[in-house]
Formats: C-alpha cells, structure tokens, sequence
C-alpha cells in the first residue's frame, strides 16, 4: 500500500512507524528495490541455498568473488553507496518495496569502474523469511529425506509424466519445484507453467522456489544448488532445450497451433493455447521506433484506424507526444528520463496486449536497452512487432514543421535525438520501412502484408477495406 490512510484517527504511517522502531529497523535507513534476480537470489540465500556466485542477480563467469564464501556482493548507484557507509546495512525491496532482507556488516568496494556493497545476507525484521522461517527446505533437511527433485523450465511431456508416475508407484519421494521468480526461458508465466503441471500429475505435491533463470550454465548450476539445499542428492532439470518441446513452442508461438501437440497432455495443450491462443486473437503490441519526423505518429494513426475498422478488438494508441503529456509530464529527455518513459509505455501496452487488446506505440524509442526491455514485457503475455521506419535525418529535418531540429542545431533544445543525442538504430527491427520512399497508403500496405503473413490479420478483410496489399517475398513471413 502506498499513500496514507487514515483510520480512527491515527494514520496507517504513524502505525508503520511505531512497528518498524519496535522491531529495530529504521524508516531513514537505506533501501534499495532489486531486480528479480537479485531478489530471487536473496530470497535463496535465506532459504539456505549456497549460491554459485557472489554477486545477487549474477551468473557464472562472473568477475571472481574477492570476498570470504559467507559474503554477498551487490551493485549499487554512488548515492546509495553513501547511505551504506554512514549505516553499515542497506535493506533489499522487491518491486513492491516489500523488505526481502538485507546486507549488514556492509562495506563499499570499486570494482570495473561500479560501485558495489559488500557484506553479510540476513533476513529483514520484516521479511517473509523472518517471520515464517526457512520454508520447505529447512522441512525436507530436518526429516531426513533425500527426494527427488524436478525442477521445471516448462511443462512435462507426455512420457515424461509416465515415467514419474512409475517413480511414485515405486515409492520414489518426488518434488517437483515451480520457480516463480519470472517468467520461464520461454516466456511463459510461471502461473501457467503451475497449471500445466498440476494438471499433468495431480498426484505429485508441487512448490514454489524463488529461482530467476538467466542462461544455460547458470540455470543448471542453479538448479543443483537448490536440490542440495532441500537435502537431495538427486536431481533432474526439465529445460526447455528438449528437441519436442522446442519444436511444439516453436508452433505454438507462430500461429498458436502445433502439428505435435501430442507431446502434451490435452489438459496440457488447454494451458498453452490460453497462455499463446492464435494469432488472430491474441495480445498484440505494434511498436514504432524512429527519428522525430519519420512518420511515426501518422503511420501509427492510419494502422489504428484500419484496425478498428476491420477487427473486433479493442486497439489502443500510445503516441509519443500524447504519452509524453499525460503519462511522462514529470519525466525530462535526459538518458534516464527517456528509459523510464519507454518502460511506462511497455507496461501500458504490455497490460492492453495482457487483455488480448491491440496497443500501437509511436515514440522515438532511441535506445536499444528500453526497446529490448519492451519487447521482454509483452513476451509473456502477447506478441510485439518493432516497426522500425528508418526514414533519412535529412529527410526528417525537411518535413520539421515544428521547427525542433532547427531550434535543436541552434542549441535551443538539449538531448535531442539525431542531433545531440543518438539513436540506436534497431538490430532486431521485425520491419523496416523508409517513409521517405514511400507515401503513407504504401507504408501502410506493406505493415498490413507483414501482420497478415504473420496470422495477426486476415487477409480478406484487409482487402476487403480497399488496401491493396504488396508482395512480400516468402521468407520475410513473421
């Protein structure tokens, strides 16, 4: 909950304030939110998990440890670096600003030109950990078992489930873990990924563990550090590099539909197609990116019109400037500001997709990170195309009725894009298009034609509107 609420007369923050001084911790000590990796890991460190790194949200390969096994390394910004040193402890929040734990007997080390705190993982007076406990490891280790643990990067297929049931009719103690620190490799929500699996084997307990996956060599170091952790020598990571499985994903993530569906329980197979239904139907993000002045917000304009004309979903425009003065008006074109308005629009229009809705984003988008970060949001619930309209600078200056690239040359606007601030230009564009080259009904054309290839469109309806669609080589299909 955030804000204050009143009640009886008292505010729920004076409340907070009182519990927080009673139970030792301190509304001015420092607190950092921590990405989910880093969160995730805490979390596992807390459970008893030995990590197979230093640093909380690292991976192997890693830069080396430099510190005792028991320590913990953390980046950090200079300024929360200062708090730390006056404090000697920084507190680790989730996305909810929920105390996770926090790093005490903190000091700061300089490492590669950032700054990072170092010290000892404990739990947070009020932490989930420090007021439930250990949780499911500390159970397992204290009865004495040595399961076998499964631990899941997607849904089992079907001979898998018939070996496992042969394991439990053999009396084999099975756990099989849901990490549900983020979405699988695949994208897929791990709710779903639960679903799948308590529907496969409804017989076998399931729980969930805080793991983040971030690559093949880490995942499976990951994995075994956990199944020590709960006490079991043996263990068998159901990754998603399994060649059915990446065949059926495969297919599923194009149309929604897979000639070998049959890998998969049917229950299985409902899960998947709620999670990835066809494209026709399911949540699309159309994402332009380009120069001010390269037809973005026209283009984007003519696409919602077309859509709303021909379709039967709900389509939504997040135009730039529009975005800029009612969701960003706090926000400044300084490199940070411009991140923090690229990934409100991200979750706008990954909500839209969430709904099976049809958002269009028109910004300038000049960073490859944010665009990346975008595109990871709306993985898990939808799909997103990246429009890149590539029209020339010059090109961009000419149709300037606004007069900003002149006032940006004279020096009038700081941080403009193409002119005192770069643009990435997109290595993963799905299309490009050259406005210069082309009129407006043309570009259109040639944006239909790709959704269409792609499922998202039908193709009738497109033509039956009066657009007349190009010819685009086969092997530009989506």
């Amino acid at each position: 909950m955030t804000g204050e609420t009143e009640t009886n007369g008292h505010s729920l923050a004076s409340e907070q304030s009182t519990s927080l001084a009673t139970s030792g911790e301190r509304l001015d000590e420092p607190r950092l939110q921590g990405a989910d990796a880093v969160v995730a890991d805490l979390r596992l460190l807390l459970r008893g998990v030995t990590l197979p790194w230093r640093d909380l949200g690292g991976s192997l390969g890693g830069p080396g440890p430099g510190a005792p096994a028991e320590m913990v390394h953390l980046r950090v910004s200079p300024a929360v670096a200062d708090q730390v040193q006056a404090f000697g402890r920084l507190v680790i929040t989730d996305r909810e600003n929920s105390p996770v734990g926090r790093v005490t007997g903190a000091t700061i080390e300089h490492r590669d030109g950032e700054t990072w705190v170092k010290g000892l993982p404990e739990p947070s007076d009020r932490s989930e950990t420090a007021q439930d406990g250990l949780g499911d490891a500390d159970s397992v280790v204290r009865a004495g078992k040595d399961p076998l643990v499964v631990i899941c990067q997607r849904p089992l297929l079907r001979a898998e489930v018939v070996a496992l049931r042969s394991q439990t009719d053999a009396g084999v103690d099975l756990r099989i873990i849901v990490p549900d620190a983020g979405p699988t490799p695949d994208h897929m929500p791990h709710q779903v990924l639960r679903r799948c699996l308590e529907r496969a084997v409804p017989h076998i307990p399931t729980a969930s563990w805080p793991i983040a996956w971030r690559g093949h060599d880490s995942d499976h170091a990951l994995a075994r550090a956990t199944a020590t952790a709960m006490g079991a020598s043996r263990l068998q990571l159901l990754d998603n590099e399994h060649p059915q499985w990446r065949e059926l994903v495969a297919d599923l993530h194009r149309s929604g539909d897979s000639p070998v569906r049959d890998v998969v329980s049917a229950d299985t197979w409902a899960e998947l197609t709620r999670w990835r239904p066809p494209r026709l139907r399911r949540g699309l993000v159309v994402f332009f990116t380009g120069l001010s002045g390269s037809g973005k917000s026209t283009l984007a304009r003519m696409l919602v019109e077309h859509l709303e004309d021909v379709g039967d979903r709900n389509v939504s425009l997040l135009d730039g400037d529009e975005v800029r003065r009612l969701l960003s008006s706090d926000l400044g074109f300084d490199r940070a500001s411009r991140e923090l308005n690229i990934e409100r629009i991200g979750f706008v229009a990954s909500e839209i997709a969430r709904g099976g809705g049809i958002a269009v984003c028109a910004p300038i988008a000049p960073y490859a990170l944010s665009r990346a970060a975008v595109r990871e949001r709306v993985a898990a619930v939808g799909d997103l195309v990246l429009v890149h309209l590539a029209t020339p600078l010059a090109e961009c200056e000419r149709r300037d009725v606004k007069g900003l690239y002149a006032r940006a040359r004279a020096g009038l606007i700081k941080d403009f894009t193409g002119v005192s601030d770069p643009y990435e230009t997109p290595s993963d564009a799905d299309l490009t298009i050259d406005t210069g080259q082309h009129a407006p009904r043309t570009s259109l054309a040639v944006l239909l034609e790709y959704l269409c290839l792609g499922g998202w469109l039908s193709p009738q309806r497109t033509r039956d509107e009066g657009v007349g669609l190009t010819t685009m080589d086969p092997k530009e299909r989506p």
